[in-house]
């Protein structure tokens, strides 16, 4: 009785079970022999056929487009995403990826995003005066907003201590 096997099924049947294979040395030796040969002609996609019982098998390829398929659609994935992301983040808007970019939509939607994190939460950052709870005879107290950071503050982080905190 003759059964085809791949190597891949082969390699988990020798490995999935602790019992001894039901493949014989001699069978074995003549698949690692196939499959050095086959690594030196650059098959990588084999099946092998094998006689149960004797100590004879055969190998024959199988088509590559099994391999190639996900890796042309990949690359074709990385390329044109590349070529989008290139659109979006180009400084020229006459370049070709600019403009497919913004035809399609992509650069208006990254815009879209990109305001949320530029743009201040609120549209008035200082209380309007008079405030509720403060008589309305009190005048309107000046406010000074100094960042401090880098110039009389300076904070730093390290994986030992976290964050630090020098104050002048």
């Amino acid at each position: 009785m003759i059964r085809s096997i791949t190597l891949l099924q082969l390699r988990s049947r020798a490995f999935s079970s602790s019992k001894s294979s039901s493949i014989s040395r001699e069978a074995r030796a003549q698949l690692r022999a196939n499959r050095k040969a086959a690594l030196k002609k650059g098959e990588s996609n084999s099946t092998v056929s094998s006689a149960s019982g004797s100590g004879s098998a055969s190998s024959t390829t199988t088509s590559n487009t099994t391999k190639l398929l996900p890796r042309v659609l990949g690359g074709a994935l990385l390329v044109s995403s590349s070529v989008l992301f290139w659109g979006i983040v180009s400084p020229s808007q006459d370049s070709i990826p600019s403009k497919l970019a913004s035809t399609i939509g992509l650069t208006s939607i990254w815009n879209y995003f990109a305001e949320g994190f530029n743009k201040p939460h609120r549209d008035i950052l200082l209380p309007n005066w008079p405030m509720p709870n403060v008589p309305q005879d009190l005048p309107c107290p000046h406010t000074l907003v100094l960042d401090l950071e880098g110039t009389l503050v300076n904070s730093s982080w390290t994986k030992r201590y976290g964050w630090r905190h020098a104050k002048r």
